[in-house]
């Protein structure tokens, strides 16, 4: 049963009688009498909120953008990324009940591993910067904690970091990229359900998807998008499965470089040379600008999730996300791509991590680099 005690009520269609009568009111002895019964199980669950209960979970995820991500080192260092992963050991406990609907959670990081490839050329000096900042933020994240606002639905409503300083522009450009970053973690758990939390088998629809959604740099404006996921639920080798099918548009507004970020917006921002870092100002030689006008992206997912029939909620999830510019865009920005895995951790479980650092981009080993190894996921 569980430990959320489940009820369970039985919704009894009533018998509906088709009588056709005469005008004086006598049933006509040739008139269609019949019934109809239908008995359908309703299971009203004790917590609707039960995944959050004291539960850690491995979550996976990796993403390509079709603009680089500007990593910061809390003094002067930062480089222009193209794509990450991630890899944590989660823990969450339900924090404040907001209302009858709504719980805010309360996650900390057990464990992080991040990995990173290069926007600009692959040089010793931004590989070895690039290793330093990425050291850094995981010394940052590991304890640090993410709140989300959660649905009795199955929706993750609102996302934000916590344990990282705000104190200046710089920290607080760390604080909002981080916090983009780390969306890609928690996206994976929204997923709306049927309703009243039902586990029957057969589809239904969600707007909206979170899992839908780009993240973006620090400095720019967010972005629209729209989406539409068909989700099939049914039961295979005893256990119930959820097929998910989505279509959608995401619209990127205007990006400018990085690189005059890093000199804009912070004094003394550094450059990885083939010397290492430097406080100097960035060449134009060597580094590729990034400008990218308004873009509209046609969004594709696919994902497949496992449900604890016992305690009606999500316990595995593997899904992908593809993203690529319209027709109408102005120039092909590239593509955008996001994968993820998420699983609940059995009591004492410790999952290995990979090792934190700088590696070659999606498909495109570079020597000197460890390759990009796909998570487990739906990877094409």
């Amino acid at each position: 049963m569980g430990h959320m005690g489940r009820l369970r009520a039985l919704a009894i269609g009533s018998s509906l009688a088709l009588v056709a009568a005469d005008t004086d009111g006598a049933v006509d002895s040739g008139a269609e009498v019949w019934t109809e019964a239908k008995t359908e199980e309703i299971v009203v669950w004790g917590d609707r909120f039960a995944r959050w209960d004291e539960t850690r979970w491995q979550i996976k995820t990796e993403v390509v953008t079709p603009f680089p991500f500007l990593f910061y080192a809390e003094k002067n260092y930062g480089v222009a990324v193209s794509g990450f992963q991630v890899e944590t050991v989660m823990a969450c406990a339900k924090a404040w009940k907001l209302d009858r609907k709504h719980y805010e959670i309360d996650c900390h990081f057990e464990e992080i591993a991040l990995q990173a490839s290069l926007a600009d050329r692959a040089t010793e000096g931004r590989i070895a910067t690039g290793n330093t900042i990425l050291a850094e933020l995981d010394t940052k994240l590991t304890g640090a904690r993410i709140q989300l606002q959660v649905a009795d639905d199955g929706r993750v409503t609102s996302i934000d970091l916590e344990g990282l300083e705000k104190d200046d522009d710089r920290e607080q450009y760390i604080h909002e990229t981080m916090r983009q970053v780390l969306s890609r973690v928690s996206v994976g758990f929204d997923m709306k359900m049927q309703k009243f939390n039902q586990l029957h088998e057969g589809k239904w629809i969600e707007y909206r998807s979170r899992l839908m959604s780009m993240p973006l740099p620090a400095d720019s404006t967010g972005t629209q998008s729209n989406s539409t996921v068909i989700n099939y639920l049914s039961f295979y080798k005893g256990q119930v499965m959820v097929q998910s099918i989505g279509e959608g548009l995401i619209v990127v507004p205007q990006l400018g470089s990085p690189h005059e970020a890093l000199m804009s917006n912070f004094s003394g921002a550094a450059t990885s040379t083939e010397g290492g870092p430097t406080a100097g100002e960035w060449g134009e030689s060597e580094h590729t600008e990034f400008v990218t006008p308004e873009t509209n992206y046609d969004t594709s997912m696919t994902g497949v999730s496992i449900y604890d029939a016992d305690e009606g909620f999500m316990t595995e999830r593997v899904f992908a996300v593809e993203g690529k510019p319209t027709a109408s865009a102005l120039f092909n920005s590239g593509n955008y791509w996001h994968a993820g895995r998420i699983r609940i951790l059995g009591e004492g479980e410790k999952p290995s991590l990979r090792m934190t650092g700088i590696i070659s981009p999606r498909g495109q080993p570079q020597p000197g680099l460890p390759k990009w190894v796909p998570i487990e996921a739906l990877s094409k």
